[in-house]
């Protein structure tokens, strides 16, 4: 078979981590070096948001959890040992919570969408968090 590009996307100064499509593929998420989050419209082939981590190191890990509520968050985890929770608002993406996960770099995260648990990996741990549980739900899965 012959490939393709359809789109290259840039909008990165450093390297690019981590690369998630949304569950409904309407956007791409990347995260990299430079700190920063891009969340990228498939359709437009362009950046809607750039989320900015200020002094936290590299973004090492993402993932799209569709919640109990039925909307879509944004996750992602970086080297500083902390996760991030990011929800839709109208037409942008809104941080809500900080989870401080662990005291050194993260370096993958998934989420159980039959039971709305997160797991997060440092090191040699791996910590399971009961989200409707652990984080202060209303403004994590309102």
């Amino acid at each position: 078979p012959k490939y393709e590009i359809w789109r290259a996307l840039h909008g990165h100064t450093r390297s690019i981590t981590v690369l998630r499509f949304s569950p409904d593929g309407k956007f791409l998420a990347s995260g990299a070096m430079d700190s920063y989050v891009c969340i990228w419209s498939m359709r437009q082939g362009s950046v809607v948001q750039r989320i900015k981590n200020y002094a936290s190191g590299p973004v090492t890990d993402i993932v799209w959890a569709v919640v109990p509520s039925k909307e879509t968050v944004l996750i992602f985890s970086l080297a500083d040992g902390t996760v991030h929770f990011y929800r839709p608002v109208d037409d942008h993406f809104e941080g809500t919570t900080i989870l401080c996960a662990h005291s050194w770099a993260i370096e993958a995260i998934d989420y159980d969408p039959v039971h709305h648990r997160l797991a997060t990996s440092a090191g040699n741990e791996i910590k399971v968090w009961d989200l409707t549980s652990t984080c202060n739900c209303h403004s994590c899965f309102p």
